[in-house]
């Protein structure tokens, strides 16, 4: 590795190993207290990357840096708090509407992917390289096999891929293309369902989307997002409502996703919490408050519990500065949250004791 490269990486200090592997670290920019995902790669398409570097894709980590290490690339990327698809699939059975949601989303990513020149095919799509955040934006990661298409191949010359969402081209029989990803999508919609039946119109899509010849399958991510649209105009009101709001990202946890009844709940929630606020009384002694230090105790009060939501809905990823919140673990960030609750808990009574023995 050269100096420049030592010199990019050393402003990143390691804080902890990413689902347990130790090729993959979170990271914090010393310069900007950022946190960020640095990988080091054994398996990778140089090109892929450095492509993603300089055009960046809507729906996937953003790449900063990449630097050369002997046989090995090292990258440092966007780190998207969230769990991957894979384990939420192991406690969350996902309704008809949310898997055509989830394949509305990737096709949008695989239609930006296989839409540039030349188009760069992902050729792992699976439930652990998606991620889900708590606002419900979805991101593709991890393209250590991808490849870009190109026209004068007849067949790819390396045969990888995960075998239960590889296409059968990607066993040497012919050159992967947009439809491959399209095939391991119809796998993945298949997989979400589980042993429940799905309406006939998803069953032929993603009967569709499996087909053992390529031609055989939806020839663009478009077009199967154009199906999808048909099976669901609910779905398909939902993504087009979240693209078409600007400052999504800026609304409150509850709003950002668009859906309506979610929005409606967290406004009745907003509102309680405001009653609450309002109506608040502290007493000292068996004498309830009164004035400024009232004023105080409810604003105080207000401070606290929006703390706490906007801490948990992890509000413009808040979470990552306050470690464990930012955790890709679930029980670590239940105990951040804990333990941060009791913390704006006992700041709270503080601030209230030292106005209430002022006044």
């Amino acid at each position: 590795m050269d100096i420049k490269s030592e010199c990019i990486l050393s402003m990143y200090k390691e804080l902890v190993p990413l689902s347990g592997n130790p090729n993959i670290y979170l990271v914090q920019n010393q310069t900007d207290g950022h946190f960020y995902v640095r990988k080091v790669l054994s398996e990778y398409n140089p090109e892929v990357y450095y492509r993603l570097k300089e055009h960046p894709v809507p729906g996937v980590p953003v790449i900063y840096e990449i630097c050369r290490e002997k046989e090995k690339l090292v990258l440092v990327e966007e780190y998207i708090h969230g769990e991957n698809l894979a384990d939420i699939l192991k406690y969350h059975a996902f309704t008809e509407g949310e898997i055509i949601r989830t394949a509305m989303s990737l096709c949008r990513i695989l239609d930006r992917l296989h839409g540039s020149q030349p188009p760069i095919i992902h050729r792992d799509v699976k439930p652990s390289n998606i991620m889900i955040t708590p606002d419900h934006a979805l991101y593709l990661i991890d393209f250590n096999i991808s490849r870009e298409f190109r026209s004068d191949k007849d067949k790819d010359t390396r045969i990888m891929g995960t075998v239960s969402y590889a296409a059968p081209e990607q066993f040497g029989f012919s050159q992967s293309d947009g439809r491959t990803d399209l095939y391991a999508l119809g796998v993945l919609m298949k997989e979400m369902m589980g042993n429940r039946p799905s309406s006939p119109r998803l069953s032929r899509i993603i009967e569709k989307c499996m087909s053992i010849d390529p031609d055989n399958r939806y020839p663009s991510a478009s077009s199967l997002l154009r199906a999808l649209n048909f099976v669901s105009p609910a779905a398909r009101l939902q993504e087009e409502t979240a693209e078409r709001i600007p400052g999504r990202s800026w609304a409150p946890p509850g709003f950002r996703s668009g859906i309506v009844w979610k929005m409606l709940l967290s406004a009745c929630g907003y509102l309680f919490l405001l009653y609450i606020c309002c109506t608040i009384v502290y007493t000292k002694d068996g004498i309830p408050s009164s004035g400024l230090p009232l004023i105080t105790d409810r604003i105080c009060t207000g401070i606290s519990l929006f703390f706490l939501v906007f801490l948990i809905g992890n509000y413009r990823g808040i979470a990552a500065y306050f470690p464990p919140c930012g955790s890709p673990r679930w029980y670590l960030r239940a105990v951040g949250y804990i333990l941060y609750g009791f913390l704006v808990l006992l700041a709270e009574v503080l601030v209230s004791s030292i106005i209430l023995y002022l006044f």
